[in-house]
């Protein structure tokens, strides 16, 4: 993962934590204290904990979720109602699952850095 899509995720994933329910939280940390557990008990085999990003990533994407909603509301209070929220959400939503494609298609363009750390 390259160190853009390292930082939007972080950031992603703090929206979550402040636009999420806590329970999200606390689910988030449970499943990662269960891979880091499980890493620790292997003593040394670090694959094993790579699952724990799913924590993260559950995360990141509720706080794209609460960023959407926000921006939806935003603009249809700002246009008078002439942009409605789900176009919001859906646009969002293209230009972030857009974005992760292209980060993770690199060698389309020949970039073969991520086939090569394989």
């Amino acid at each position: 993962m390259s160190g853009r899509v390292r930082t939007l995720t972080r950031r992603a994933a703090l929206l979550g934590l402040v636009g999420l329910p806590r329970r999200w939280a606390v689910r988030s940390a449970a499943l990662a204290a269960v891979f880091a557990g499980a890493a620790v008990l292997t003593a040394g085999e670090a694959r094993v904990a790579y699952p724990a990003a799913a924590a993260g990533l559950v995360l990141a994407a509720g706080g794209v979720l609460w960023l959407g909603r926000a921006a939806g509301r935003g603009l249809e209070r700002w246009t008078a109602g002439s942009i409605r929220s789900p176009v919001v959400q859906v646009a969002l939503a293209t230009l972030v699952v857009g974005w992760a494609w292209l980060l993770t298609h690199r060698e389309v363009w020949g970039d073969y850095s991520v086939v090569r750390s394989w």
